[in-house]
């Protein structure tokens, strides 16, 4: 029953505000994105975007605004938290570099 005490940092729900990234189309959100500090190490993720703005460079458009924080933090190593069955997410990540290790 304890497991996990304390760890409440850790979710989505805790993290710093200005790590979160919003894409909108007419003033309606269509995508969003979070990124975390975890000292040298940062988290991305989850991404989301809205299936009728799929294919059109969304989710492309907030990791190119989230590296900006990495930059900022001094990130040496940066966690993407994926579908690991997905392809096209493992594809979307490639494009910025990132290569699939631990796909859990």
């Amino acid at each position: 029953m304890n497991f996990g005490n304390g760890a409440e940092y850790m979710s989505r729900w805790y993290r710093e505000p200005l790590g979160t990234f919003a894409a909108k189309a007419d003033g309606e959100l269509v995508g969003h994105c979070m990124v975390a500090n975890w000292g040298s190490c940062a988290g991305f993720g989850p991404i989301v975007t809205h299936p009728d703005y799929w294919d059109q460079g969304i989710g492309s458009q907030l990791i190119d605004a989230s590296w900006s924080k990495f930059d900022e933090w001094g990130s040496l190593q940066i966690i993407f938290c994926t579908h690991a069955n997905s392809p096209k997410h493992i594809y979307l990540y490639g494009k910025f570099g990132a290569d699939p290790r631990f796909l859990i």
